[in-house]
């Protein structure tokens, strides 16, 4: 009888030592993939309320832009208009709230637009929620962080 509820411990111990392993392992995961094709780059995207989430951009594009309408990641008329105001489901709008997509490589602000920045793996990607304040010049990222303008 105390052997049989010594193995039904064990084996309850081992069961949750296992979902806890998952559930570890599921939120150290680098991220989500999304897209097709032979090239991949990293893509982190921080929203306003500074959740960031990261991709693998899969794609046979040519241009950062270019994957991100591939992958869905982007609508297909931010290529027309080369303004980047929806990603990942969440729309910024200058014109309301003076809140845009600022775009990095490699940690620093890039100098074109996404549909002009040619991809290079190596790199990664980034597009931070920011707003500017209406009082100043200031420009604010989604950790609240204002640096100037």
């Amino acid at each position: 009888m105390k052997k049989s509820k010594n193995v039904k411990i064990i084996a309850i111990l081992l069961c949750a030592a296992m979902i806890a392993a998952t559930a570890l392992f599921s939120a150290c995961s680098s991220g989500k993939t999304v897209g097709t094709g032979k090239t991949s780059f990293k893509l982190e995207i921080t929203k306003a309320d500074g959740t960031k989430t990261t991709y693998t951009v899969k794609t046979d594009d040519l241009t950062v832009g270019d994957a991100l309408v591939s992958a869905n990641l982007t609508p297909a008329d931010s290529k027309t208009s080369g303004m980047i105001t929806t990603l990942d489901n969440t729309t910024l709008d200058y014109n309301v709230d003076q809140s845009y997509w600022g775009f990095y490589i490699d940690g620093t602000m890039a100098t074109a637009g996404a549909f002009d920045t040619n991809i290079a793996t190596s790199s990664t990607y980034a597009f931070k929620a920011e707003t500017v304040p209406q009082d100043s010049g200031a420009a604010s990222d989604a950790s609240g962080v204002t640096s100037a303008s």
